[in-house]
């Protein structure tokens, strides 16, 4: 049975929503240099999960089935980084004031899907 990918985005969007933002906050402090990439995966079964790659091969996981890859994030340390006195100061500002467009990375994925 052919998984109808857009539907179960849609399903699990709040869920995925969610996950996008904490990988996303999570590589704000990763050095810019590493080959370190979270990632967010949707799979068949509606399952959502989160985890790493390091340039072409991924993580292993306790999964069977099919996933795509929603969103894929390198580093997104920023160069005002040094600025800020501690980390947690930087990743609220990063927070407030530059979030991902969540709706946008999602539409786009979603148009791939066609």
């Amino acid at each position: 049975m052919k998984t109808n990918w857009k539907e179960l985005i849609e399903q699990k969007r709040e869920e995925i929503e969610k996950a996008i933002f904490e990988q996303w906050k999570d590589m704000l402090t990763v050095d810019q240099t590493t080959s370190m990439r979270n990632v967010v995966l949707l799979w068949n079964d509606g399952e959502v999960t989160t985890g790493y790659r390091d340039y072409n091969s991924f993580s292993t996981g306790e999964h069977d089935g099919t996933a795509i890859c929603i969103i894929s994030f390198g580093s997104q340390k920023d160069d005002c980084y040094s600025e800020f006195e501690d980390e947690n100061e930087y990743i609220n500002f990063m927070c407030s004031e530059y979030p991902p467009d969540i709706d946008d990375i999602l539409n786009q994925r979603m148009k791939y899907l066609d």
